[in-house]
């Protein structure tokens, strides 16, 4: 069901049966807790601005999150267009590489495990490794079969008449029989043993986490469980630990002795080892990752904004790991973005004693040691009284009346220049549908500025 931001829809409105409703409940319910937690508690109300999705019994109200959700809800943004919000997502993906995935995580408010709602995919190959290893318990578990050849004066096994009438004939007394031995000591075993370890480890530190996993996982966290303990001799766990099952020789070896079940085990343990890596990687699932869409906004402004200052400057920028947050254009010029400036406040760190300033800029153009310019981005069509306050707040304290400042919002139309006493701000529209304009624009303001 696709659905949009800020809307209100009814149970029957997504088609959800009674257990999807509650499994969006409970999911609406961890966010709620997680965003107490670790934003209001931990990094302060600035760490996201919009509120979080809300739910009761009656109604559920995505606000300003996209994604998906449990349920299969997808939420859109309603400002856009269906190809402006895919270009959103696809041009802001592409931009990791120069934001950083370091600075791109950190911008979202919650982890990955919550934003992604792992649950989905870790449920998955659950589901498919219970079935797969309960069809092998049915028929046998893969063992290895060992034959050994003995000769003496009586059988010890199943005796072979051919090899024993060939020893008469030479004289010989000795009966020649087979003995057959049957180990579940195999490179199958410890595979699947393998995936069984490595499902329970993902799917337990979740749940241990957050209470939402702990529901959704107990019936195949005790399998798993069940398996790794009981299923098969537990002298071979330490076996199935210690060998990497990511080794291309291993699942070759692996894989010649594989057949039905067992095979397509070894196809869903390979597509698992592939996806558990970036499975939680918000870059690569921007997609249905839930997420706040002024965040994502946000980042693909970073990502245009650093874009047109790699041309004005003619090289790219440096983002050492130790300063996340600081693009450096040669030695002269730095975009901050989401920074404290305080050592540049004017007003608000001497005179009033505060002394991280007015805040953290969405953006903020340091040029040879001097503030230069001032962005804010704003996922609105309108700009409010609200926006203005703290706008103004950074500008006053942080930019001298001569250099120019701008809020970008999600406008199809540019409300031009806007002067406030002695400061001009400029009103770009900036979004997919307008960016070769609002992209002129800033070349043209950031050209004048470097000089």
């Amino acid at each position: 069901m696709r659905v949009e931001t800020y809307g209100r829809y009814s149970q029957s409105d997504l088609g959800l049966d009674d257990e999807e409703w509650g499994a969006l409940q409970h999911y609406i319910d961890t966010i709620t807790t997680a965003l107490e937690d670790e934003v209001t508690n931990a990094r302060g109300v600035e760490g996201v601005e919009e509120a979080p999705p809300s739910i009761d019994s009656n109604e559920f109200n995505p606000g300003g999150w996209v994604g998906l959700f449990p349920g299969d809800v997808i939420v859109v943004a309603s400002h856009l267009s269906t190809d402006e919000y895919e270009v959103l997502l696809q041009e802001t993906q592409k931009w990791v590489e120069i934001i950083g995935a370091t600075t791109f995580e950190a911008a979202f408010p919650l982890s990955p495990e919550l934003l992604l709602d792992f649950r989905t995919q870790l449920a998955a190959y659950s589901k498919a490794l219970i079935e797969l290893s309960e069809s092998l318990r049915n028929q046998r578990l893969p063992v290895e079969v060992q034959r050994t050849q003995n000769r003496g004066l009586e059988p010890q096994g199943r005796p072979l008449f051919g090899e024993t009438m060939r020893e008469a004939a030479r004289g010989s007394q000795q009966v020649v029989s087979e003995e057959v031995k049957f180990s579940f000591d195999t490179v199958l075993n410890h595979l699947l043993v393998r995936f069984h370890i490595d499902l329970l480890t993902e799917m337990q530190a979740l749940s241990e986490s957050y209470a939402y996993y702990e529901s959704a996982f107990a019936s195949q966290v005790s399998y798993h469980e069940d398996f790794v303990n009981t299923g098969i001799p537990s002298r071979f766990v330490d076996k199935a630990v210690e060998r990497d099952f990511t080794a291309p020789d291993v699942i070759a070896e692996a894989r010649r002795e594989a057949s039905g079940s067992m095979a397509e085990i070894i196809d869903l343990w390979e597509a698992f080892q592939r996806d558990i890596g970036m499975e939680l990687s918000l870059s690569r699932n921007l997609n249905t990752a839930v997420k706040p869409i002024s965040k994502l906004y946000e980042l693909w402004c970073l990502g245009i904004l650093l874009d047109t200052l790699t041309e004005v400057c003619g090289r790219p920028p440096k983002s050492p790991e130790s300063i996340n947050r600081e693009y450096r254009f040669g030695d002269g010029v730095r975009l901050h973005y989401n920074r404290s400036l305080g050592r540049f406040s004017q007003y608000f760190k001497d005179e009033l004693g505060i002394r991280n300033g007015p805040g953290q800029p969405d953006f903020a153009l340091e040029i040879d040691g001097e503030i230069a310019w001032i962005g804010d981005a704003k996922f609105k069509t309108e700009v409010r009284l609200a926006d203005y306050r703290r706008f103004l707040a950074y500008v006053v304290d942080l930019l001298h009346p001569d250099k120019p400042s701008s809020i970008l919002y999600a406008s199809e139309e540019s409300k031009g220049q806007k002067r406030v006493r002695d400061y001009d701000i400029d009103h770009i529209a900036l979004r997919p549908n307008t960016r070769v304009k609002a992209r002129s624009d800033l070349l043209n303001a950031f050209e004048l500025l470097v000089g």
